[in-house]
């Protein structure tokens, strides 16, 4: 047997006061005797006899009594006949960043897996317990079992992740499980979001156990590199945000590193809730930039970002055009600059290709491609492009003006690009997009969606379509600049093959290889072996800061994953005040199981009552 609400037995002081009413009234009766004499004469054992001698009416007074207290406590019996199956406890465990957060010795996390503990603990015997865990994907890590032990286990199993919380779809999950009207099931939530900024329709009839106060926190806000295209490091700067979330001034110091040196550090002082911004340049060294806080706070995890310096070295160019403006105009660009180096300008056979970075034809189409990045611009209408064994591109030659409509932003060729900015062209080439290709600029032209840059990986090497012929357009004009831009960036792009390290944050996913393509080997910061699906698109989930290694037959690629939540880094939280729901009674939502037996014990003591009325209106 069990009981619901064991805390009504505190309510058993009134039958000693019942006892003390009873003696009260006993004592308080009075007798008229014509005299002293015959009660000086009763022995003492009587007199002390008759002090408490309960008659039948305090009897079913203290039944009455006994049965309310009873009633209240609401009792249960955990029998063998399947009742107390049908009691159900949901779990919501919250996994978000800010559960790292330190709380004194301890974390919030910690402070979240102790209070389900004792929920589990705490609960009767055979209840069954389901787990639901809360980050950017919710999911559940146990279904309702009664195997408290394997609970508990997984309970202690729980990490956080580097990512934001998603509460709600996780309280949707958990509501759903509790729907079931032939089950009464509790859903608790341990969480240090504040209950009140949860959607009513989400909360409603959850206990919720908030954890965390402490609102220490410093973090790096933002690291941005500004680095031109085809530019040196040296040339690059970069711009790192500190932000003070906490509610007092805090001081820190700040370091930069690249290669594995620290090349400048500054301290500084913040005032509560602001924001700072520090500026560095002359970057001694290209690939990796660190930028890390050197403080003690509740939260270390938003005290390291990285950024990507890219390396330089001149982009060595075979151009292979008739003659032309748009080649006079290349060979003027390159003579202005030491980041493009023209190193052949007239077609050259395969095996003289060598110390060539990118190949850019003009008007021509190879009948092979060379083995080196390659640029097609304005490929000539009527002959096959072939880059896929035998497979070719059809064409004609449209000459509408038209203008840029749809573009990919998250492509590296429109690095520092607005795409709006183009002037409307006048000449296109109708190409048929090769498999390999993505549309990078998307125009209209008779009704038709069309393609204006097309780029991709074959063989492994990069190729680029630029269907808009830059003949008799004047680059180096204001009106031109973007157009411009957009050649520069294609060169960077070819010239460098795949990054050193792509940026990225946490919570983002990641698409490693296509259909058919053999799936990567993963390392996760700390050296975790990642298991990826075997599915068609084999897809990374960054949930940890820090670098992943992504080991491919071709080599190895790096993704650097930051922490950059501002809402997760603002860990100051209200006082925590845990919340019952008293009053949301509901089938699947409320405590109370099915084989309670309070409302037995309530009909019992008004059945007493009614006995103890008749029987005191006798005894009068």
């Amino acid at each position: 047997m069990g009981f619901i609400n064991p805390a009504a037995f505190l309510l058993s002081v009134f039958v000693v006061g019942l006892v003390l009413l009873y003696l009260w009234e006993r004592n308080q009766q009075r007798f008229d005797v014509p005299s002293l004499m015959l009660w000086e004469a009763i022995p003492e054992p009587v007199v002390r006899r008759n002090r408490f001698q309960p008659d039948p009416l305090f009897w079913l007074q203290l039944a009455v009594l006994s049965a309310l207290i009873l009633g209240l406590a609401d009792p249960y019996f955990a029998g063998s006949d399947g009742n107390n199956s049908s009691r159900r406890a949901i779990l919501v465990v919250d996994l978000s960043a800010s559960m790292q957060a330190a709380e004194g010795t301890t974390t919030r996390l910690e402070l979240a897996r102790r209070a389900a503990a004792s929920v589990v603990e705490s609960s009767a015997v055979g209840t069954e317990f389901m787990i639901v865990v809360a980050s950017e994907t919710p999911r559940t890590t146990a279904e309702f079992t009664s195997d408290t032990r394997d609970i508990l286990h997984r309970l202690d199993r729980l990490a956080a992740l580097d990512t934001a919380a998603r509460l709600e779809p996780a309280l949707a999950i958990a509501r759903r499980a509790a729907n079931d009207p032939e089950r009464a099931t509790e859903v608790h939530v341990f969480t240090d979001v504040p209950r009140e900024t949860i959607d009513e329709r989400w909360r409603r009839g959850m206990y919720w156990w908030p954890v965390g106060a402490s609102d220490d926190n410093l973090a790096i806000a933002s690291v941005e590199v500004s680095q031109g295209v085809l530019q040196g490091h040296r040339d690059a700067t970069a711009l790192v945000g500190v932000r003070n979330f906490s509610r007092s001034e805090k001081h820190g110091a700040l370091a930069i590193q690249t290669a594995g040196h620290v090349f400048a550090r500054k301290l500084f002082t913040l005032q509560r809730e602001t924001t700072a911004y520090f500026h560095f340049d002359h970057i001694p060294a290209s690939g990796v930039l660190v930028a890390t806080l050197a403080n003690h706070d509740a939260l270390p995890l938003d005290n390291r970002s990285f950024a990507w310096v890219r390396p330089s070295h001149p982009v060595r160019l075979a151009l292979i055009a008739a003659p032309s403006s748009f080649a006079d105009q290349l060979r003027r660009i390159a003579a202005t600059t030491d980041a493009i180096e023209i190193r052949a300008d007239s077609p050259t056979p395969p095996e003289q290709w060598s110390g060539i970075d990118v190949a850019v034809f003009h008007r021509e189409v190879p009948a092979v491609l060379p083995d080196v990045p390659s640029l097609l611009i304005a490929p000539a209408s009527g002959r096959p492009v072939r880059l896929v064994n035998d497979e070719g591109v059809n064409r004609s030659t449209t000459t509408p003006q038209f203008e840029v409509l749809d573009w990919n932003d998250s492509h590296p060729t429109l690095r520092g690009i607005d795409p709006r900015l183009f002037q409307p062209f006048t000449n296109i080439i109708e190409v048929t997009p090769p498999p390999w290709s993505e549309a990078v600029l998307r125009t209209q032209a008779n009704g038709r969606d069309l393609p204006i840059l097309l780029a991709g990986e074959v063989d492994k090497r990069r190729r680029a379509i630029l269907t808009v012929d830059l003949e008799n357009m004047n680059l180096l004009s204001t009106d031109r600049e973007t157009t411009l831009l957009l050649l520069l960036n294609l060169l960077d792009w070819l010239s460098r093959g795949s990054e050193g390290v792509r940026i990225a944050e946490t919570g983002s996913s990641i698409q490693l290889a296509a259909a058919g393509q053999r799936v990567p080997t993963v390392t996760a910061p700390g050296g975790r072996i990642v298991e990826l699906s075997r599915g068609e698109s084999p897809v990374l989930q960054l949930d940890l800061a820090g670098l992943y290694e992504v080991h491919r037959e071709s080599g190895t690629t790096t993704i650097a994953a930051n922490f950059n939540s501002p809402r997760e880094s603002d860990i100051g939280r209200p006082p925590p005040r845990p919340y019952r729901p008293d009053g949301e009674v509901s089938r699947g939502e409320h405590n109370t199981p099915a084989n309670g037996l309070g409302a037995w014990l309530y009909m019992v003591g008004a059945t007493l009552l009614i006995l103890e009325w008749f029987a005191a209106g006798r005894v009068a």
